[in-house]
C-alpha cells in the first residue's frame, strides 16, 4: 500500500514544524511525505530545504490551487492513497493507524476515511459539527454532535475535508481533481458534493486530528468575499432551494463577522468603506463568476 501524507503551508512555520513533528511520530510509518508551500515569505523554503522535504512550491495563491497540487501528484505518482491536511493541525500518534485499519471495514464504493476534528485545547470540543444521522446535511434542519463524548458510533457519514482525510486515489481518478477556480474558500465544499454524489465519504471517530478553534479567528477581506460568493455558487449547483440558502449564508456571514471582528467592523461591511467588498461578493455569487480577486 502506497500512501501519501500531503500538508497545505502558508506564512505559518511554527505550526508547519509541529505538525510535521507529529507526523514523525506515528505509529503507521509506511508514508511518504509531500509539502505543498503556497508562496511562504517567512523562511519555510529554506527549512523544507535544509531538511531535505519533498516540496511543491506555489506562487501566492488560494489554497485551492494547493490541494489541486497535493492530489496531482500522487495522482501522477501513482499512489494508492492521499492523506490530506494544513499546517495548523496535527493527528494524533495513531490516527493514519486507525484509518487504514478502518479501510478493509468499508466496501469499495467508500472513497473517503476521515479523522475527526477536536480542539487542540480541549480534547473534547469538535472543531467542526458532524450530523447525527445520514443524510443529515441539509443545512436547515438537522442535529449535530458538538462535543465528542456524545458520539457513541465509530463512522459518521459526512467529513470535513481537507483535515486529516485519507482519500482512495482509484476512485478520485474518475471524480479528477479539485476546481482551482473556487480559489480561497468553499472548494472544499464543492469537492464534498462532487464526491458524495458517487462514493461514501466516513469520519472514523477514534482517528483524531488536533485542530485550532476556529471561532475565535478573525476575518478578513478575502474569507468574505470567497465564503460568501463561493457559497453562493455552490448553493446554485446543488442546493434544492438556492436562493433560500443563500440568504442563510449571507445572515451567518454578517453574524460571524460580528463574534469574531465586533459590532463596528461589522457595520464597515455592511454600510461602510468594506461594504464595496460585501456587496460585490454577493453580486458575483449570484452571477456565478468564477473569478480572482484580491483585496
Amino acid at each position: 500500500m502506497k500512501i501519501l501524507v500531503s500538508v497545505l503551508t502558508f506564512n505559518r512555520l511554527d505550526l508547519l514544524k509541529r505538525c510535521i513533528k507529529n507526523l514523525n511520530e506515528l505509529t503507521y510509518k509506511n508514508f511518504d511525505l509531500l509539502i505543498v508551500d503556497n508562496g511562504s515569505t517567512d523562511g519555510t523554503q529554506n527549512y523544507l530545504i535544509d531538511n531535505n522535504y519533498i516540496y511543491i512550491l506555489n506562487e501566492s495563491s488560494g489554497s485551492a490551487l494547493g490541494w489541486y497540487k497535493c492530489i496531482n501528484y500522487a495522482l501522477e505518482n501513482d499512489y494508492d492513497f492521499i492523506w490530506m491536511m494544513d499546517d495548523d493541525g496535527y493527528p494524533k500518534n495513531n490516527a493514519l493507524e486507525i484509518l487504514i485499519n478502518n479501510l478493509e471495514l468499508k466496501d469499495n464504493n467508500t472513497i473517503c476515511l476521515s479523522s475527526i476534528l477536536v480542539s487542540e485545547k480541549n480534547f473534547n470540543d469538535l472543531v467542526f459539527e458532524l450530523p447525527k444521522f445520514k443524510n443529515n446535511f441539509n443545512f436547515f434542519f438537522r442535529s449535530n454532535y458538538k462535543k465528542l463524548n456524545e458520539i457513541k458510533t465509530p463512522l459518521i457519514n459526512h467529513v470535513h475535508l481537507f483535515n486529516g482525510s485519507l482519500l482512495k486515489i482509484k476512485l478520485l481518478k474518475k471524480i479528477g481533481n479539485v476546481d482551482t477556480d473556487f480559489f480561497h474558500h468553499g472548494v472544499e465544499v464543492d469537492y464534498h458534493y462532487k464526491l458524495s454524489q458517487k462514493y461514501n465519504l466516513y469520519t472514523v471517530t477514534d482517528a483524531v486530528h488536533y485542530h485550532p478553534e476556529v471561532k475565535f479567528r478573525v476575518i478578513g477581506k478575502m474569507w468574505v468575499y470567497y465564503y460568501l460568493k463561493n457559497s453562493i455558487i455552490n448553493n446554485f449547483k446543488y442546493s434544492k432551494f438556492p436562493i433560500l440558502k443563500s440568504l442563510v449564508h449571507i445572515f451567518l456571514c454578517v453574524l460571524r463577522i460580528y463574534k469574531r471582528n465586533g459590532l463596528l467592523d461589522m457595520f464597515s461591511y455592511l454600510i461602510g468603506r468594506k461594504s464595496n467588498i460585501f456587496y460585490l461578493a454577493i453580486f458575483d455569487g449570484f452571477k456565478n463568476k468564477m473569478i480572482k480577486r484580491m483585496f
